[in-house]
Order: C-alpha cells, then sequence, then structure tokens
C-alpha cells in the first residue's frame, strides 16, 4: 500500500517536469518546489501511515461546469472535465498533518489538446506542543500551495481557468470539535504569494473554515471556505480577494466506500483572457471515494 501511495504521490509531479522540458514554457523554479513537497509529503506522510495513523483516501470526481457553462473559450477554459485525488490526514504526539494532491485531467476548452489539466498541492501541517493544556485546540499553522496548469491558451500559461500561484502560509488555528460527531476549525494566516512573470504576487492574508459533520454513520458533511488575497500588480485592489467554498457531501456506503458531491462555489477565482472575472460561479461534481485504510 506504502508504495502504491508514493507512486499515486510522485507520478503528477513527475509528468509535471516532463511536460515542463517539452513545451517549455514553465520555469523550473515553479515546477521544482511543487516536486520537492511532493517528496517531503510523501516521506513524512509514508512514516505515519507507517505507525498507522494516516488515513489515506482516494477520490474521482465528474465536473459538470461545461453543462453549466458550455464549451468553449472564456471562463470555462481551464476547467478540468475530471478530478483525482488523493488526500491525507494524519495525527502525532505534536500536532497534525493534512495533504492533498489533485490530478485534473480533460479539459473545456475546444482549443486545446492537452489530456492533462494540471496539477495542484496543497500541505499542511499544525504544530501543538500543549496538547494536554486548556488550549489544546490552538495550534500553529504552516502551509504549501502551489500547482502547474496546462493551459491550451496564447498567453503560454493558464490565463484562462485556474491560475496556479505557489504560496506559502503561515498563522494560527483554532479547534473546536466533539471527537466522532463534528470539527469546525478557523484559520487566520499570512499568505506570502511567489510573483510571477507578470510581477503579480506577494504579500497577502488568507481567512479559512474548516468543518466536518457526522450526524450519522453512513453520511459525512465536510468542506472549507477561503477568504484571501493575492498582491496583482503590487497592490491589493478589488482584483486581488478571491472566495472558494467547497462542501462535501458523502453517503458512506461501507466502511471505505462512498458515494457523493462536491460543488465548488467561488467569486473572483477564475480568470477570463488573462484577467480575474469577478463574477459567481458554482462547479458542482459527482464523485467516488475509496478509503484505504
Amino acid at each position: 500500500m506504502v508504495v502504491a501511495f508514493g507512486f499515486l504521490s510522485t507520478t503528477p509531479f513527475f509528468l509535471m517536469m516532463k511536460g515542463m522540458i517539452k513545451n517549455r514554457k514553465t520555469s523550473t523554479f515553479r515546477v521544482l518546489p511543487l516536486f520537492v513537497a511532493g517528496l517531503v509529503s510523501l516521506l513524512m506522510s509514508g512514516r505515519i501511515y507507517a505507525q498507522r495513523t494516516l488515513q489515506l483516501d482516494m477520490q474521482a470526481h465528474g465536473n459538470f461546469s461545461e453543462l453549466l457553462y458550455g464549451r468553449g473559450a472564456g471562463i470555462v477554459q481551464g476547467l478540468p472535465l475530471s478530478t483525482f485525488t488523493l488526500e491525507g490526514t494524519g495525527l502525532d504526539k505534536i500536532g497534525s498533518t493534512y495533504f492533498f494532491i489533485d490530478l485534473e485531467v480533460g479539459n473545456a476548452n475546444v482549443f486545446s489538446d492537452k489530456m492533462l489539466g494540471g496539477t495542484y498541492i496543497e500541505f499542511t501541517r499544525e504544530w501543538c506542543f500543549w496538547r494536554k493544556s486548556r488550549l489544546s485546540g490552538l495550534s500553529v499553522h504552516t502551509e504549501f500551495d502551489a500547482g502547474v496548469g496546462y493551459g491550451g491558451d496564447s498567453w503560454g500559461s493558464r490565463a484562462n481557468g485556474w491560475d496556479f500561484k505557489t504560496a506559502l502560509l503561515g498563522g494560527l488555528s483554532y479547534t473546536w470539535l466533539d471527537p466522532g460527531k463534528w470539527m469546525v476549525q478557523l484559520q487566520l494566516l499570512n499568505r506570502y504569494t511567489l510573483k510571477d512573470r507578470y510581477g503579480n504576487g506577494g504579500e497577502g492574508f488568507q481567512m479559512t473554515l474548516v468543518w466536518q459533520y457526522d450526524p450519522v454513520k453512513w453520511f459525512t458533511f465536510s468542506g472549507y471556505g477561503d477568504f484571501f488575497a493575492n498582491p496583482e500588480g503590487g497592490r491589493l485592489g478589488p482584483e486581488a480577494f478571491h472566495v472558494v467554498v467547497e462542501p462535501y457531501c458523502w453517503f458512506n456506503i461501507t466502511g471505505y466506500l462512498a458515494v457523493g458531491t462536491r460543488i465548488r462555489t467561488s467569486y473572483n477565482f477564475y480568470k477570463d483572457c488573462g484577467t480575474y472575472d469577478r463574477r459567481f460561479y458554482c462547479a458542482p461534481t459527482i464523485g467516488l471515494k475509496w478509503i484505504m485504510n
């Protein structure tokens, strides 16, 4: 199982390296941190998995954005037709580890012949050295976000659709929970986005709300909401603020298999012709989840 996990975790990064070398459109400095982060997450999570404290799951989602917004250029140009996700959560004596890797397949852009839409990773680490104290819900939060998109546009990058930016985040989080029933976490983070070739990036912020609710054994309602700022052109104007909310509804068929949906709702999250489209979008999916342990 660990070998399979390692293969699935690192394959997207090797594919990105191959695409970078072939197309020469993606800077090594954008791909290398991703590759290193993938290896780090693999090593750390492999160790936790060996101690049987890491829960892994794989998800496959079919997206219906094309049905809602049509097929062609514009805002749906970068939206994937399907998404495969590897997700891991682990607890240890001094905190917790969480990561996921998205591999996007297919593209709603009629001008693109790319099979891979892109790859995105988030790797987070919560540090809590005072778990046995009254402040056990408070943690120091560190996070690495990055991705590479394969666009079919004339800009040679994902000018339309998802805008993958490498970001380093740090701050505090607080968790309220009733084990086995519900969990709510609030994160207040400083967000530093590496600047792209257009000069966009720099220091911003992010507020995140994470939740999970298990009212009965056969149903789980979970998700997150992000409100964050990425400086555009060196400033925090209206185009720099973004909102993404992703609720998940899972119907647990067995202890290892679930079916459900992910509904990505967003504002000012996608790009159209190289600039953010300050509109609201909803992208539902139908998904299948396999809990690996």
